[in-house]
């Protein structure tokens, strides 16, 4: 074996040669827990959740002031009503449309989980126009509908808990595929930044779910992370641009920080409340929507979340 010149045995401990640990990108460390504390951002939901952010750092967050609408709030504090939905979408029966999970697309429109009536539905950028992307699957009407997520490709994941099923939206054709093998749990959904994974919150059983992804289905059901405080029914969640999954907790008030694929905890933060219903990422910053408080809490953790579009902050 011919043995390496100066040269490149100095690049090698150096770490400086492609696929060594200096030239890898490094993962900002996680602030310790006792480092973290939460302040209030914004109040004045009836029942804070959402929430979303865009490239501007204008939040959104539903049911502002009352239920069936979304709240805007702008980086210097002004809080207004983006849209009501009772006024672009119809009832049915004592069923009013009203959102859960929203996110933001690369056009800057709002993607939603409209579950008063069970539809996904998207959100022109003026909050003018209301286009309801998927109401049935295969002609069987959607129930229960939850949560949203997006890929860099502009695919929508929605989570339907009624019926124990995940979908995805496919931006190309505008068709829809059924990604769970068998019945599965949801109300957060995400996938994974690399794509391999796919992640459900199971809030019945209290834990979290994985699914691999593989040629675009979901196979290999399992348990991810059995939430460890007896109380605490894993709720929305989010991703950091170094793959971690933030989770809020529904009865537990913290938020975790989760290892994917091993399901480790790495972290645990005060969400500023009980009912910590989801998050997202700006500018360092961890927005968390506290149901129980009716309000948005911040958490300064220095971290960046995954763009998971163009159009959303992180």
């Amino acid at each position: 074996m011919r043995t390496p010149t100066l040269a490149l045995a100095a690049l090698l401990v150096l770490g400086l040669l492609p696929g060594t640990a200096q030239s890898q990108k490094q993962v900002a460390a996680l602030p310790k827990s006792s480092t973290i504390r939460p302040s209030l951002y914004c109040t004045g939901f009836t029942f804070a959740e959402g929430p979303a952010i865009d490239r501007e750092g204008n939040l959104y967050v539903v049911n502002y002031r009352e239920g069936g609408t979304i709240g805007k709030i702008t980086p210097d504090g002004s809080a207004s009503i983006f849209i009501d939905l009772r006024k672009h979408l119809p009832a049915e029966g004592d069923r009013q449309p009203g959102c859960n999970g929203i996110k933001i697309d690369d056009d800057g429109n709002l993607i939603a989980a409209e579950t008063g009536t069970s539809q996904v539905i998207r959100i022109s950028k003026d909050g003018k126009k209301v286009e309801v992307l998927v109401r049935e699957v295969n002609g069987v009407r959607l129930k229960g509908l939850n949560d949203v997520a997006l890929d860099p490709h502009g695919n929508i994941y929605f989570s339907n808990p009624g019926q124990k099923n995940v979908y995805r939206w496919n931006r190309d054709g505008g068709t829809v595929d059924k990604l769970n093998p068998e019945p599965i749990g949801s109300n957060g959904i995400g996938l994974t930044p690399d794509g391999k994974h796919l992640i459900t919150a199971d809030s019945d059983t209290k834990q979290l779910m994985i699914l691999d992804m593989v040629d675009g289905k979901g196979s290999n059901p399992r348990g991810l992370l059995t939430l460890p405080g007896k109380d605490e029914v894993p709720d929305g969640f989010v991703f950091d641009d170094a793959g971690r999954l933030y989770l809020g907790t529904w009865t537990g008030g913290v938020i975790h920080v989760i290892e994917v694929p091993s399901g480790r905890i790495l972290a645990t933060y005060d969400a500023g409340g009980k009912l910590a219903t989801n998050v997202h990422f700006f500018n360092g910053d961890l927005y968390v929507t506290v149901a129980a408080k009716e309000a948005v809490f911040k958490l300064p953790v220095g971290l960046r979340g995954w763009r998971y579009s163009k159009g959303c902050g992180n």
